[in-house]
């Protein structure tokens, strides 16, 4: 009854991006418990240093291996510092589900390069 059972984690991302930490949010297209297209809204939603660009960027397609495997909106300097990724055929485990995207996505973004 303290309060400390729910926070709003969203509120600590603008924080972050103003000090220049990149942020990559990501899910899976077939995830039932947390739907691409509601954190697809709050991302874009969220007031940011990159409010107004990310609502104005085009959605690019993430390959790997020359293969379509999601949908990017990417905002900011070089590879990006505020980043979604909806995966294609992947649940809420989306490591488990596509492993090899998964590794890709995680390998390009330690290195900041583009996805």
């Amino acid at each position: 009854m303290t309060g400390d059972s729910q926070h709003n984690s969203a509120a600590l991302l603008p924080p972050l991006l103003e000090a220049g930490i990149r942020v990559l949010i990501y899910a899976g297209n077939e995830d039932a418990m947390c739907n691409y297209m509601g954190n697809k809204e709050w991302f874009v939603a969220l007031d940011n240093v990159f409010h107004e660009e990310i609502a104005s960027v085009k959605p690019r397609s993430f390959k790997v291996k020359g293969k379509s495997a999601g949908n990017l909106l990417v905002a900011g300097q070089g590879a990006g510092n505020y980043t979604f990724l909806e995966v294609f055929d992947a649940g809420h485990m989306v490591p488990a589900d596509q492993a090899p995207v998964a590794l890709e996505m995680f390998n390009k973004w330690i290195k900041n390069e583009a996805l």
